[in-house]
């Protein structure tokens, strides 16, 4: 398990839609990453956001890493726009 230090956040972003409808899906070259996920750990100076909570970020913020086999996010706390508590 990744663990961030001071006031950063690891998060996992939210699926990528890939299907419009039943049966027509989006090709890789055309998929947006999203900019938002589920807050999986954070560091010791993140007071508000909680783990499980939803966090929404800005589009080019943050630096994405993989962990056994899962891509997360790395984010500052400033990088975080807004959050749903769980």
């Amino acid at each position: 398990m990744l663990k961030p230090l001071d006031s950063k956040l690891i998060v996992r972003p939210d699926a990528i839609k890939t299907e419009l409808i039943p049966g027509i899906s989006l090709p890789e070259t055309a998929q947006e990453v999203p900019y938002r996920g589920i807050v999986i750990s954070k560091g010791k100076n993140v007071d508000e956001i909680e783990v499980g909570d939803y966090a929404i970020y800005s589009k080019y913020s943050g630096t994405d890493v993989e962990d056994e086999g899962v891509i997360y996010r790395v984010l500052e706390k400033k990088d975080v726009t807004a959050y749903k508590s769980k």
